[in-house]
């Protein structure tokens, strides 16, 4: 084994493993590439020496003859090709056996290319150099390949950081309207809570006593025992409402909305706004994340109510449909609001994109739907308007019971 230098264009420097075992060939390629610049050539006789030159060196680009003794070829191919450090190194196969099946088994162990044998130095040069220039470039696709691959990995982190300040901030904006909700829950049965012991109170003043007996008192306790479990009851499903949901469960569709709808019941009846469940089926269950469908169903109802509210619709309605399509299971929200601009309908699902011109509206409820809609649970959601209304659609995927 030796090595010897050869000139070349390029200003790297390429190592050459060139293996055969007729010196006149190898002087031959050598006196070939003797025009090009900073060519290092290494030379091996047979198969084992130019695995043990692979072993030591980084080799750039093989010439390989096929007939040799100890080792042709073709077993050096096929260990390249179990060789994870040599396995992407090109090479050339030097034969004079050009018959079809030779040539494919050649391709088939990965060769670049046949350079048959007497060969002309001029076609050799160019067939080397451009196979040269062809691996550099694969190279250097690869790397640029490599800082792309890094460089999405650095955005995707970003993205996933800004979408979690999104959902807290999201979380702090439902908080406050689980709050005012919580208001409107609490009110009356504290209201009648307040009127028993005032009435006792009075009773008390007034010195009417003969109106306090044993049976009095009874109905009072059990009146206000029921007001505090209806308060207790509020806090449980509140707190239900809140706690994450760390694994895909499968759910009820219709239970899930029913639940999602109780939280703000009060606060619609309250604004004198109708809302009207309908489902063909009651038996419809998908698989995700139950928590966070049920803050979806809470914000798209919220922003039908809102855009009653803002446009004091008269006999106000919000309308949800639940059925079955083809394996899918669909939920449309609807309101009578008079529908949505055609100039922002394509941007409403967009962050921090809010109509609203107070400090109420934050522009994420939307955008957060839509991304544990069609990111979380693999489903679609979607917008268009109907005659009297906005009507956003879920689609999600029935799981057969």
């Amino acid at each position: 084994m030796f090595c010897f230098w050869i000139e070349m264009i390029e200003s790297k420097n390429y190592k050459i493993l060139v293996v055969d075992d007729s010196i006149s060939n190898i002087l031959l390629i050598g006196s070939a590439l003797r025009s090009e610049l900073f060519y290092e050539i290494y030379i091996a006789m047979n198969g084992k020496e130019a695995l043990d030159v692979l072993e030591k060196r980084d080799i750039d680009f093989i010439l390989l003859d096929v007939v040799m003794p100890k080792m042709d070829g073709y077993e050096v191919a096929k260990e390249l090709q179990n060789s994870s450090k040599n396995k992407d190194i090109p090479f050339v196969f030097l034969t004079s056996n050009t018959e079809e099946k030779s040539t494919l088994q050649g391709f088939e162990l990965g060769a670049r290319d046949y350079i048959t044998k007497p060969f002309n130095p001029s076609i050799l040069r160019t067939r080397v150099k451009t196979h040269l220039q062809f691996s550099q470039l694969q190279k250097e696709t690869a790397q640029q390949k490599k800082y792309l691959e890094m460089q999405v990995e650095e955005k995707v982190k970003e993205l996933r950081k800004k979408e979690q300040l999104l959902i807290q901030q999201a979380k702090m904006a439902e908080m406050g309207e689980m709050i005012g909700s919580i208001a409107h829950q609490w009110r009356q049965p504290i209201s009648g809570i307040n009127n028993i012991v005032n009435d006792l109170e009075l009773d008390i003043l007034l010195n009417d006593l003969s109106c306090i007996d044993s049976d009095t008192i009874l109905s009072a306790v059990k009146q206000t025992q029921s007001l505090t479990k209806h308060l207790s009851q509020t806090i449980d499903d509140f707190r239900d409402f809140f706690k994450p949901s760390k694994d895909k469960i499968e759910f009820n569709i219709v239970q899930s909305i029913e639940e999602s709808i109780k939280l703000l019941d009060k606060k619609l009846k309250n604004n004198s706004i109708n809302l009207d469940i309908n489902y063909e089926s009651k038996d419809l269950t998908t698989i995700g994340y139950i928590n966070e469908f049920k803050h979806v169903i809470i914000n798209l109802v919220r922003n039908s109510e809102d855009a009653i509210k803002d446009k004091k619709i008269s006999n106000p309605n919000i309308r949800i449909n639940i059925y079955k399509k083809n394996r899918d299971i669909v939920i449309e929200v609807l309101d009578n609001a008079g529908g949505i601009p055609k100039n922002i309908i394509d941007k409403i699902f967009d962050p921090y994109f809010t109509t609203k011109d107070d400090t109420t509206g934050t522009g994420i409820g939307l955008y957060m739907s839509k991304t544990i809609i069609e990111s979380h649970m693999d489903g679609m959601l979607y917008v268009d308007n109907t005659n009297d209304g906005a009507k956003f659609t879920i689609i999600l995927t029935q799981i057969k019971t």
